[in-house]
């Protein structure tokens, strides 16, 4: 450590980063998913949205177990404290996503997909909300989208993060 700073060393580090790793994708598939209403306080207030964040939460879990890493369930209720206190609050691959931004989501949620598969861990509330992310992801990264409309018909609504009226 330098000189005025002090240095320790964390005790089983992998469980302390699969736990904010399993915090931050159970957050943002859930929050992304449903749109910037779903502020993180707001998680914990609506049944169904609670519900599928505790079962994302526990696939990922799953998948740390899967590696031989400790993951205690009760951080799980630790973390749902977490989101009550967090008044207002969003994640930032969320807000990306909203904003018509490149986002973290295929680090994210695309990660435990692809883990899920390697390990023989089904993830599928996680994979359920990749699937309805990635679209927005590529598109403001400026994929090609296969979109072709028959002649005279329009998109209604908001297209590739283009703004509403």
């Amino acid at each position: 450590a330098a000189p005025g700073m002090e240095g320790h060393l964390e005790e089983d580090a992998l469980s302390k980063i699969w736990e904010k790793f399993t915090f931050i994708c159970s957050t943002t598939a859930v929050q992304a998913t449903t749109g910037p209403h779903a502020t993180q306080d707001m998680i914990p207030q609506i049944p169904e949205l609670l519900e599928t964040w505790r079962t994302a939460m526990h696939e990922i879990v799953a998948l740390c177990h899967s590696y031989g890493i400790k993951y205690d369930l009760e951080w799980v209720d630790k973390r749902v404290e977490a989101l009550k206190a967090a008044k207002g609050a969003t994640t930032s691959c969320s807000r990306d996503l909203w904003n018509g931004k490149p986002s973290e989501v295929d680090d994210l949620l695309g990660s435990v997909v692809r883990m899920g598969k390697e390990q023989k861990v089904p993830v599928p509330t996680i994979s359920a909300c990749y699937g309805a992310l990635i679209l927005r992801d590529r598109i403001a990264r400026g994929y090609q989208l296969p979109i072709q409309l028959p002649e005279g018909q329009k998109i209604l609504g908001p297209y590739m993060g283009a703004p509403t009226a």
